[in-house]
């Protein structure tokens, strides 16, 4: 354990608090998270506890990094493939069960509070410096070039390994840590394109396209006196975005939509039967408001248009809320099945750009196309769901160039 949330062996009531807090973590509630609701699940004063532990930041990190922290999973099997295998697997292994993927989702920057922001980056921050010491030890060894970017790498390989747990809140499906290891094994090992500084021209140029129209702005509704039914069901999804921006799709509903809009609740339920519909033609319009599913003909354009597209998604602290308040939250609550299929609508659109290039003959044999968007879409939103920050140019274009260099054909990368 990091000595700055260390405890000592003999302090039973130390170790107690941090089972007591991983077990409250994995139930949901870092929202109550706090030293005297510790004391009373340990059956203690709350004297003790703060002797323990002088304030709640401490013990979370020390709850973390006893159900989540990396140092003791790090593998050495001796080759690159083995360690990325053993590792993932590892990964997996701690989120299989609804417990696993709560504790992992306290630990990811939603429903943020200012004390708990730090912590949360310091946490990450000494997981993935662990993690890099995979790729590290593959360029010792010689299976990688000395120009390898350890943390970067890592930080791409996790995200896309928790891709199921974050955006489906379900265990990783068959076949897919393997896709993901053969993506990035190829992507790695093989040499930058010639043309690396024009992507890398093409990739800034890209990000550097005017933020997202900001989801969370209210666009004019029309005159409903006169508006046609189009205009009226365009102002409600509008509505819808907005809505969610502001206070989370878990909060959405038909009944709050009417009144937002100014219109009798039963104009919306004739255009959507549930809740969960119209949040899910809202989210395919925040897609559609920014940019269209590119489709340029060729991968590496789609992925660049792509890249850029997601850039732009998430450039402002608005949109990043908009998403974050997209993951599940607690499983089985009433929004649960309203977001995850919010993502698997994005997920299936997605797709599409890599079944279109696996019929054009881009892929490499043997890729899955619904894997290698996973393992695409996860690696890109990591500066967004591990540390609410718009994703960074730098780490766009390693994921951009091991995704061309791991999943498409050899003529096509």
């Amino acid at each position: 354990m990091d000595p700055a949330v260390a405890y000592r062996e003999d302090d039973e009531v130390g170790r107690r608090a941090v089972d007591a807090a991983v077990e409250l973590l994995a139930a949901g509630g870092v929202d109550r998270f706090a030293l005297p609701y510790i004391a009373n699940r340990v059956g203690v004063d709350i004297a003790d506890i703060e002797r323990a532990w002088t304030d709640r930041t401490r013990l979370l990190t020390a709850a973390w990094t006893s159900a989540l922290g990396w140092q003791g999973w790090i593998p050495d099997t001796g080759t690159l493939a083995g360690d990325l295998t053993a590792f993932g697997a590892a990964l997996q292994q701690s989120v299989q069960t609804p417990e696993g993927r709560m504790l992992l989702r306290s630990s990811l920057p939603i429903d943020e509070t200012a004390d708990l922001a730090k912590v949360r980056r310091q946490f990450w921050t000494v997981q993935f410096d662990a993690a890099a010491a995979i790729i590290a030890r593959a360029v010792d060894r010689g299976e990688l070039p000395d120009a390898c970017e350890p943390l970067g790498l890592m930080q791409m390989f996790c995200s896309a390994a928790f891709f199921d747990t974050l955006y489906l809140d379900s265990a990783t499906p068959p076949g897919y840590l393997e896709s993901l290891v053969g993506v990035f094994l190829y992507g790695v090992a093989r040499q930058p394109p010639d043309d690396l500084a024009e992507l890398r021209r093409q990739v800034w140029a890209a990000m550097d396209a005017n933020p997202t129209d900001d989801l969370g702005k209210e666009r004019p509704a029309p005159n409903y006196a006169h508006a046609t039914s189009a205009q009226i069901r365009q102002a409600i999804l509008d509505a819808t975005i907005s809505e969610t921006t502001a206070r989370g799709a878990g909060l959405v509903t038909r009944s709050g939509i009417a009144r937002r809009v100014g219109v009798q609740v039963h104009v919306v339920e004739r255009m959507w039967t549930s809740d969960a519909d119209l949040l899910l033609d809202a989210g395919a319009r925040a897609r559609r408001r920014t940019r269209p599913l590119p489709d340029t003909g060729n991968l590496r354009d789609d992925v660049l248009a792509f890249t850029g597209a997601k850039a732009t998604l998430v450039a402002t602290a608005d949109a990043r809320t908009h998403f974050l308040s997209a993951l599940v939250r607690q499983p089985g609550a009433r929004n649960a099945a309203i977001l995850i299929a919010f993502w698997a609508a994005g997920l299936r659109e997605s797709t599409q750009m890599a079944l279109r290039a696996q019929e054009r003959g881009e892929l490499r044999d043997g890729v899955n196309p619904d894997h290698a968007t996973r393992v695409l879409v996860a690696s890109l939103y990591y500066d967004l769901f591990f540390d609410d920050a718009p994703m960074r140019p730098g780490y766009a274009l390693l994921v951009l160039t091991v995704f061309l260099g791991g999943a498409a054909a050899f003529s096509s990368a």
